[in-house]
Parts: structure tokens; sequence; C-alpha cells
């Protein structure tokens, strides 16, 4: 079946599709071809295709394949790279799992290309010619195990939608990624000391989807930057025994973050200055019956909100009670909850709304707010 698939998609493909290692002598290399790959083994070296760069100048799509990753790559295709820079209409470049160490400057005449796949290399640096790319929306650097910074010139990049930097040796991130305002996915941030590569870069950056791993906060504790942080979709972070919060943190939001439960005692050890906790979604997942337990959250909360999570039967006053700062508690869409245990709310509560709690309808009003002066 495979096979015939294949045959099927070479017969369409026809003379616009090209693999260079299928023909015994470059020129064989039809003039319509748009898209070409190149398998990395010495037996065709790229230096071939020097021969009829007349012949390929106007590939859109350029994929270097490496069957095996452990195999050397030909010193010969090194300096033939430069022949990219002949190839200005490519779109689509790809050197995955290619044991390459840079990139020549030429990389920047390459204005038409809008996917870059550098993932498994050996890369070091990248030149800051990378910046002219502005159309470039896709740069994979997985695994880029040497790549210690990203160049100044990323910023410029501002047509990039995917930016996938997971397993690099990245100590901070390049200034200005604040103007990437078009990313849509960002693997990872790695927050830096100087006023251009802090952690509110991300703030700007409002079409981020999926999750992202935030490293190196170490570097924003004990300064007034970080007042609000939203975890929305980090189904495998939990909170750190070691280390603290930045203490200008105030509000926190956990959403469909699961895992986060497990390390919950931690809150009230860390978070002392916190004043708004939402938490919407699952929270540590069915285990959660009741919540909150004692000592669970921080003293200092003022606004405490429970959204959907599905899972808690039981609300504890006691794990409330030492919250003397309270002012409001809003639950909403818990659908199993059906148990308020314990003698007391803390004094200090104004406002409690509970809405869309169908166990409760016989304890509680549905869909209205109960301002109280003694909630007790």
């Amino acid at each position: 079946m495979h096979d015939l698939v294949h045959d099927l998609a070479m017969i369409f493909a026809g003379e616009f599709c090209s693999r260079a290692e299928e023909h015994e002598k470059a020129v064989e290399i039809g003039m319509k071809t748009r898209h070409l790959s190149h398998i990395a083994k010495e037996d065709y070296p790229i230096s071939k295709l020097l021969e009829v760069c007349d012949r390929i100048k106007h590939t859109r799509t350029f994929l270097e394949i490496n069957l095996n990753k452990w195999e050397s790559f030909n010193v010969e295709n090194a300096p033939c790279i430069l022949l990219l820079s002949q190839l200005k209409y490519l779109r689509a470049l790809s050197f995955k799992s290619v044991r390459l160490e840079s990139l020549p400057d030429s990389i920047g005449k390459l204005t038409h290309l809008r996917y870059l796949n550098l993932s498994h290399t050996n890369i070091v640096s990248l030149p800051e010619s990378l910046g002219s790319l502005y159309k470039l929306q896709t740069l994979k650097l997985y695994g880029c195990g040497r790549l210690k910074m990203l160049p100044v010139s990323m910023q410029d990049l501002v047509n990039l939608r995917h930016l996938d930097i997971r397993r690099t040796r990245l100590n901070e991130m390049p200034r200005g990624m604040s103007k990437l305002k078009s990313l849509q996915f960002l693997s990872d941030y790695v927050v830096g000391k100087d006023e251009g590569n802090k952690i509110r870069e991300l703030g700007a950056l409002a079409n981020l989807h999926q999750s992202i791993c935030i490293s190196h906060l170490e570097n924003v504790v004990n300064t007034p930057q970080l007042e609000n942080l939203v975890l929305v979709g980090c189904t495998e972070m939990d909170f750190s025994p070691t280390g603290d919060p930045p203490r200008s943190l105030r509000y926190l939001e956990i959403s469909y973050s699961d895992k986060l439960a497990s390390s919950a005692t931690l809150m009230n050890s860390q978070f002392h200055w916190l004043t708004q906790l939402s938490i919407q979604s699952e929270f540590g997942g069915a285990s959660v019956k009741s919540f909150p337990k004692e000592g669970w959250l921080p003293a200092s909360l003022e606004i405490l909100r429970l959204n959907n999570i599905k899972s808690v039967e039981t609300l504890e006053c006691k794990g409330l009670a030492h919250l003397t700062s309270l002012q409001a508690l809003d639950i909403y869409g818990c659908h199993k909850l059906e148990n308020i245990e314990g003698e007391k709310l803390p004094a200090s509560l104004i406002l409690l709304n509970i809405d869309s709690i169908p166990l409760l309808g016989k304890r509680c009003e549905l869909g209205k707010r109960c301002k109280m002066k003694d909630p007790q």
C-alpha cells in the first residue's frame, strides 16, 4: 500500500518534485522543479547541485534529509550550503537532524522564506542576517543542544508565528520579543536580567496559544515588574519547593493545569503576598474531593474564585478560617459541590457569590449575590 501511495503521489507531483539522489547526473533535474530533497550521504554531495543552479533557481522547497542522525555530515556539503543563497525563491528549508554547525550570512538573502527547520542540528549560533527574513513564519530549533543565544535581529521577524526552542541551552531571550506580535506558539521563554528581555515582554504577545515553559524566573524575584500571572493549560507544571515567586505578585490564575494541585500545600508557604487567586477547571484531577485543606491558601488572599472545578464535593471552611483578609468568595459551576463543612466563614467576608451549583440549591438561592454584614 505504501508503494502504491508513493507512486500515485509521484504521478501527481510529476516534474515539479524531485529527489536529487535519484539522478545520476544533476543535469537530469528538471527546470520545472519546485520541491527538491537531498539525502545527506557521501555518494551524492550537495556540490553536484552547484552545477545546475540555473535549473533549480526557482525551487520553492529544499529538504536536506539525514536518515541516520549519527551519520557524519559530508564535509564537502558544508561549503556548498552557500548555494542556498542562489535559490532566492525558497519558501521552505529544512536541515533537520543534519550535523550542521552554522549557517552562512547569505541566509538573509532568502527573503521569501516562510519555514526554516534546524532541529537536532549542531548549530552554535545564528547569523544576524536572520532578521532579514521578514516573511518567516516558522522557526524550529528543537534539540539544538549547543545553541546558547538567539540573534538580536530576532525582533525583526514580525511575521513569525511558531518558535520552538525546546531542549536548547539558551541563557536568555533576545531583546524586543514583544515586537513579535504574530507569535501563536512559543515553546519556552527564558527570562533575562536586562530591561529588553524581562518577563513583561510576554505581555504583548496576545496571540499565544497552548502552553509555554518559563525558565529563569529567579531573574524576576524582588523586582516590581510581575504583578499578574496567568497559567493556562500548563498540564505538566507544579509548584517547586525551592525558590520564591516574585514579591510583587498579586494576582494568580490557574486554568486547565491539573497537576498544580499535587503541590498545592506549597502555596501558603510561597505566595505570601498574593491577594487574588482564581482556579478554573480541574484542580488536581479527580483526586481532590475537598477544598481547601488547612494551610493550603496564603493568608493574604482578599479574593478567591473557584470556577468549574468538577471533582470538588466539599468546601472546607476550616481551610478558609485563616484568611482574615478575604472579602470576596466566588464559586461557579462546581457541579459536584454539595457540602459546606465547618462552622464559620471568615469574618472579613463581604461578598459571597454561589452560582450554577445544583446540589447546593437547597441551601442557597442560585444566581444571586448575597451581600452580608455578618456572613456567619
